[in-house]
């Protein structure tokens, strides 16, 4: 798990908008403390400006395995399986986006999260949806890819 503080933080952050692509990336490694057994967690958004596809790639290597990693979303709207790694988001406006991700590298699930406090609730809806994908492979070494599609 990610720890909190200033001392926790992305590495190596670049930004580069060259032409049809714009790309955002990052070292997670340093978010991590050491007994994590975190080596390099490279995590790039990549925006396809022509598709309108949005892709969450990550690289990672660690030195022992200590638990199965995930990536978690919250979520204002519902959630639906189409099919195999391809999941439906629907907005309260009824805007549709598909998250598509490999279905042998991930598992998921929905939470619901209530939302509790005060100064969220006037700006959020009661309840948000808490999407994790959380990785089944047990391997030290490797990379996974999410997208984000209209």
């Amino acid at each position: 798990m990610q720890e909190a503080g200033k001392s926790y933080q992305a590495t190596e952050v670049s930004f580069e908008n060259k032409g049809d692509v714009t790309k955002l990336s990052m070292e997670l490694s340093t978010a991590y403390p050491k007994e994590a057994q975190v080596d390099t967690w490279k995590r790039a958004f990549i925006f396809e400006h022509q598709t309108g596809v949005i892709k969450l790639r990550e690289d990672f290597k660690l030195s022992a395995f200590r638990t199965s990693s995930s990536l978690s979303f919250l979520i204002n709207g519902t959630i639906s399986a189409l099919a195999k790694g391809n999941l439906q988001i629907r907005n309260p406006q009824g805007k549709t986006i598909s998250l598509i991700f490999d279905p042998q590298v991930f598992d998921f699930e929905v939470e619901l999260k209530k939302i509790d406090d005060a100064r969220l609730a006037a700006s959020w809806p009661a309840n948000l949806s808490r999407l994790i994908l959380k990785r089944k492979s047990k391997k030290l070494t490797g990379w996974h890819q999410i997208e984000i599609r209209n």
